[in-house]
């Protein structure tokens, strides 16, 4: 009985986190335009820089509330892409969690060359929803962990 409630517990604190972090950004990626988006209004991600894209990531990691990063030592942008499966083509990995990662911490990566071979088309808000999608999947794994389930 102890277990469950505890199960109950976790699963009701993770829930929670996503709410109020949906309810804590509240942004309209619409109407929000940003330099890059600006200068470079029909840019997409087949044509898109590292540089331009850490930058997107850093906007958006900004934006998470920082008790939902706690605990995560880094968050890493890598330039490579991570394909899912060598059987399976076409099918990459965005991001990752890993929890014993640099230095057994916690450690969130994303993959740039991931990005834009799933989504070469999208423009940089389309992009910009994905990187935060990404985000908050792989954090959710970390308050998983943390958890225990």
């Amino acid at each position: 009985m102890i277990t469950e409630n505890i199960l109950a517990g976790n699963i009701f604190s993770i829930l929670t986190f996503f709410f109020i972090l949906a309810t804590s950004q509240n942004v309209d990626y619409d109407s929000m335009v940003t330099e890059l988006e600006t200068n470079f209004p029909n840019l997409q991600a087949s044509t898109i820089s590292f540089d331009q894209f850490d930058e997107l990531f850093r906007e958006e990691l900004a934006k998470i509330p920082d008790q939902f990063r706690e605990g995560v030592a880094q968050f890493i942008l890598e330039e490579r892409e991570h394909r899912h499966s060598k059987y399976m083509r076409g099918l990459y990995t965005l991001g990752h969690y890993m929890p014993r990662g640099h230095f057994g911490n916690p450690v969130v990566i994303l993959y740039f060359g991931s990005f834009v071979r799933a989504f070469p088309n999208h423009k940089v808000a389309d992009l910009r929803l994905e990187i935060a999608r990404t985000i908050t999947h792989e954090l959710l794994h970390h308050w998983e962990n943390r958890s225990g389930i």
